[in-house]
């Protein structure tokens, strides 16, 4: 029953990441949209096309240069601002909700004293902290799950031979 959860979830998980990436695109291009709409870009291409210190044929290919400046700079803000920030904050809330399920269960399974189930359930839950590490590419997610990870077993191995 535990594995078909957390098949589940992975793909809820998939899902809600492709949802949250889309939503963070249309944002991107509203912010991108508004931009050049505004009176800040046509005014600096405006002075850019009626500058006599520019030769002619350089003027059109530095409002391109200009525009790219002005779309880089949304992109890599709101890259910065927006993305990794709710990204981590999105990934820390699953993983929270995974860990409460995985001690919810453990309790049940520790009264029944099913320990064999109990790690089962801890390799389950190491896979999906290996498919967050893997997908994140960031070493400092790999530093906290090895530490969470070994927390963990401690606590598991110490409930086991004190039989909580």
């Amino acid at each position: 029953m535990f594995r078909a959860e957390t098949i589940q979830r992975k793909h809820m998980l998939k899902i809600y990441i492709w949802a949250y990436c889309l939503f963070v695109m249309c944002g991107t291009v509203c912010f991108e949209v508004a931009l050049f709409n505004s009176g800040m870009v046509v005014q600096d291409q405006y002075k850019l096309r009626n500058s006599g210190f520019v030769h002619g044929y350089l003027k059109e290919h530095l409002v391109a240069i200009l525009n790219s400046a002005y779309a880089l700079m949304i992109l890599v803000g709101n890259g910065f601002s927006v993305v990794l920030p709710g990204y981590y904050c999105f990934v820390c809330c699953c993983m929270k909700t995974f860990f409460l399920h995985f001690v919810g269960e453990s309790r049940i399974l520790i009264a029944r004293q099913d320990y064999r189930r109990i790690l089962e359930i801890y390799k389950e839950m190491n896979e999906t902290m290996i498919m967050m590490d893997n997908f994140m590419n960031l070493p400092i997610f790999g530093f906290s799950s090895k530490y969470l990870n070994n927390s963990l077993l401690v606590r598991l191995q110490f409930c086991i031979h004190a039989k909580c």
